[in-house]
């Protein structure tokens, strides 16, 4: 499995997405956030990926975000699939998940809060985020799989409907810190006005 793991996440790469590692026994990264944080903003190399997934075994995870174009929709069960009944819901790349699956959106626009529970049974994955992808192995032994005819070999990623988009909220960014003069008496005038002359000794 090893080496499959491997070949999908240079998969993933190739079609110009960022991948991490994630645990075996359970669903989190194998990594500090600070190293998630690093392949937020770039893919991982090929010595990387293949000390990740074939030397260490781990399972494969994807980042979401604007910055990759991909916004996941995890769809939870029987209450997941009743909360999107009358919604768009179009084809797209969508994998097999333990108890529903996860539709792959794509997404280009300015960062987006991820929204856990944004419907009941309904998760959607955006910036700060990242998901188990085939063929990663729940640790119930679950194998995560593209569904029949919707892998991304098959289909392209279909574009977030507007009923998504209008359940998520802009990422706040940091503002800029804001230029500071290089005298400070333009700051501070108050400090910095000239001194009374001395006076005369006599």
């Amino acid at each position: 499995m090893s080496r499959a793991t491997f070949a999908a996440a240079w998969d993933y790469v190739t079609r110009g997405f960022s991948v991490i590692p994630f645990c075996k026994d359970r669903k989190a990264p194998a990594l500090e956030a600070g190293e998630i944080h690093t392949y937020r903003k770039a893919p991982a190399s090929v010595p990387r990926l293949r000390q990740w997934f074939v030397e260490q075994g781990y399972n494969v995870g994807v980042i979401t975000g604007a910055r990759w174009g991909l916004l996941v929709m995890d769809v939870d069960g029987k209450e997941g699939l009743r909360s999107l009944r009358g919604r768009a819901n179009p084809p797209t790349p969508r994998v097999i998940t333990r108890r529903g699956y996860h539709s792959w959106l794509r997404y280009t626009g300015p960062p987006l809060k991820t929204s856990i529970k944004a419907l009941p049974g309904v998760d959607l994955l955006a910036d700060g985020h990242q998901v188990l992808a085939p063929p990663s192995v729940h640790p119930d032994g679950a194998v995560y799989a593209w569904q029949d005819q919707l892998s991304l070999a098959d289909v392209d990623l279909a574009p977030a409907p507007a009923w998504v988009l209008e359940l998520l909220e802009p990422l706040a960014t940091r503002q800029p810190a804001p230029d500071i003069p290089c005298y400070p008496s333009l700051i501070y005038p108050r400090l910095f006005r000239p001194l009374p002359p001395a006076p005369r000794r006599t």
